[in-house]
């Protein structure tokens, strides 16, 4: 069946062609008023909602508030931080037998899965390096060097000074 311009049937279906591209237009005016409306409910329409105010705290963007300085880590995460970017601990097959670190003010304990007392004395020389480099910037420096084994029981240690003590 053709449909020619002559026929009722023609303009029947061109009507509701244009019906129907008219009724969607005003549906989306509508919508777009009604955004426009409900947008300067909150003031001059460029603050936030209500939702993202709660995490806005009233400073213009760019301005620093002032806080308190957050604490400096302890010598023993900063320690296994250096350490394990100069050596790759702790998937380092040489240095696999460190476990972990703790410090004591200014002493560093190192804990290790060795048994006996083994000579740490390359460990310690590495560890006195670091904390003499100025770009690792250690604080506060290390004093003294504890290597404890399996046991907790120091089978290692190193001073930084040669003094008898």
């Amino acid at each position: 069946m053709m449909l020619r311009i002559h026929d009722a049937e023609f303009w029947r279906m061109c009507t509701l062609v244009v019906g129907a591209f008219l009724a969607v237009a005003l549906l989306g005016l509508i919508s777009l008023a009604l955004v426009f409306a409900n947008q300067d409910n909150y003031g001059d329409g460029w603050t936030p909602g209500p939702l993202v105010a709660t995490f806005y705290d009233g400073d213009p963007p760019g301005t620093l508030t002032p806080s308190s300085p957050a604490d400096p880590p302890d010598l023993a995460d900063q320690v296994a931080v250096a350490w394990g970017v100069a050596t790759g601990w702790p998937n380092s097959e040489k240095w696999g037998h460190i476990m972990g670190y703790t410090s004591v003010g200014d002493d560093l304990l190192v804990h290790t899965n060795l048994t006996d007392p083994v000579d740490q004395s390359e460990l310690c020389q590495l560890l006195f390096e670091m904390n003499n480099d100025d770009v690792i910037a250690l604080d506060p420096q290390i004093d003294q060097i504890l290597i404890t084994g399996t046991d907790g029981q120091v089978i290692w240690s190193c001073v930084t000074t040669a003094e008898v003590q």
